[in-house]
């Protein structure tokens, strides 16, 4: 794996990381269709994975704001 060349912002940002994911994600569609999964149900197990991947960050960002929100102020000296 490479670390990102471009700034998130960058137009080609997810194009660049699609690029650099592209070969793990087929070695792993060719090791599940050996052992006799199909390639349709691979890759809507890897978009179900990917969305619940965004879910489950979405819950922990907003659990650690309610975590930040919910601790006192200390006062300034």
């Amino acid at each position: 794996m490479q670390r990102p060349r471009l700034e998130i912002s960058h137009p080609d940002y997810l194009l660049e990381c699609e690029e650099m994911l592209e070969r793990d994600v087929s070695l792993l569609v060719e090791r599940a269709e050996a052992v006799g999964w199909d390639r349709g149900s691979i890759a809507a197990a890897i978009a179900n994975l990917g969305r619940a991947y965004l879910l489950k960050a979405e819950a922990d960002d907003a659990t650690e704001r309610a975590i930040r929100r919910s601790k006192p102020q200390r006062a300034a000296l």
